[in-house]
């Protein structure tokens, strides 16, 4: 009996990866006689016969979609400790001049500051960024976010309740701007427990967990030292981003740096249409 073969070619190329990879291409299947007569190549035990033509080929092509990222920047008094906040600086300042992060577009909201306060507890003044969203690509946008950074001193409470319901609020208006075109996130960084407005921690997560499951808008929480692991994976684990990062104070800025490059990774999404079958 001559050997059944079928070949069917199947080239894919994707130019992104999202939260840990969108895909790989699929590999062209080679064929195995059965080993139960002659063939096109001859007929022993597993031979594979490669001398057939694709009876299908597609390419498909994924992709990229921009990246939108609302940068919540604990500037609480204890920053100052330990050389956290010229760490901080310093992690921020390379991070936004690096070639790899110029596809993102950044808005950046430093609290407390204002009435993004511990006080005023103003959820639409944290929802208002310090420096607009604009690309990274653009020179004087990175410029901008570096000199805020330079030109603020830490100081104050620590009112993560209203900067983190700020930051979705922000999320949530570009989300509806923008639509699927675009990829929404919100980083929070901060190095110290709840203090001011509401302090409880399930509230706190919740807002991160009602921002993904009803907008698909991830929240990544970063610990700088001084700063609940509990707390920080809470808020992550509602956010859809599994758990926090943590940034010890003897290497904080290499860390720092390290963490907002991986964030940046898992932030980039990506969209591959299935092609249909032919």
């Amino acid at each position: 009996m001559a050997p059944r073969a079928i070949a069917v070619g199947f080239a894919v190329l994707l130019t992104a990866a999202w939260w840990g990879g969108c895909g790989r291409s699929s590999d062209v299947n080679e064929l195995v006689d059965d080993g139960r007569g002659g063939g096109s190549e001859g007929g022993g035990d597993g031979e594979i016969i490669t001398d057939f033509e694709p009876c299908a080929e597609t390419s498909q092509e994924a992709s990229l979609v921009p990246v939108n990222m609302y940068i919540l920047v604990d500037k609480s008094g204890s920053m100052a400790d330990m050389g956290k906040w010229d760490a901080t600086v310093s992690a921020f300042s390379a991070f936004f001049q690096q070639a790899s992060s110029s596809s993102l577009e950044v808005a950046l909201r430093f609290w407390p500051e204002g009435a993004c306060d511990d006080m005023a507890c103003d959820v639409d003044a944290c929802a208002t960024p310090g420096v607009a969203l604009d690309a990274l690509s653009n020179a004087a946008h990175r410029q901008a976010l570096v000199d805020a950074f330079n030109a603020t001193m830490p100081e104050g409470g620590t009112p993560m309740s209203a900067a983190l319901e700020g930051g979705v609020q922000w999320a949530r208006a570009r989300q509806m701007a923008v639509g699927n075109s675009e990829q929404v996130v919100v980083v929070l960084v901060t190095d110290g427990e709840p203090n001011g407005c509401n302090e409880d921690i399930g509230f706190i997560s919740g807002v991160a967990a009602d921002a993904f499951s009803q907008d698909g808008i991830p929240t990544f929480a970063v610990g700088i030292e001084g700063s609940l692991e509990a707390d920080m994976n809470a808020i992550a684990m509602a956010g859809g981003t599994d758990s926090g990062f943590f940034i010890g104070a003897a290497n904080a800025e290499a860390e720092l740096l390290a963490a907002l490059q991986e964030i940046a990774g898992r932030s980039v999404d990506c969209s591959f249409p299935v092609p249909a079958s032919t």
